[in-house]
């Protein structure tokens, strides 16, 4: 699927992607490209959104959003979620750690067409 978000680890040897709709994000050893190292499950299996992802600045964890407004926090050594918190009542499209604060931000919301009485009887 096509990555619109990459990120590199701290040490530059392995490289995370996510597509839009695509239930994981992948990890890649760039020094052996041909098959992924492990991959990480979010959920975001209907929404049309982008769901970013971040890694934190020491490098250890990766945290991405997903359509049941959770927050997951996955250990980068291998792939497993170590924690995971409510973060939303919706989708949780986007998430940020501050380069240098113990410090993150999300962003959350999704489009809705109420589809209601039309007057048409």
């Amino acid at each position: 699927s096509f990555a619109p978000q990459v990120r590199w680890s701290a040490d530059g040897n392995y490289l995370y992607s996510g597509g839009r709709k695509d239930p994981y994000i992948l990890c890649w050893d760039v020094r052996h490209t041909q098959s992924t190292v492990y991959t990480i499950a979010r959920d975001t299996p209907t929404t049309n959104q982008r769901i970013t992802f971040d890694i934190e600045p020491c490098g250890r964890h990766l945290c991405t959003g997903g359509e049941d407004g959770r927050v997951t926090v996955h250990d980068l050594r291998d792939g497993a979620r170590v924690a995971d918190f409510q973060a939303a009542p919706d989708t949780v499209n986007g998430f940020s750690f501050h380069p240098s604060l113990n410090l993150a931000a999300t962003a959350s919301g999704h489009r809705r067409f109420p589809l209601g009485d039309t007057g048409d009887a």
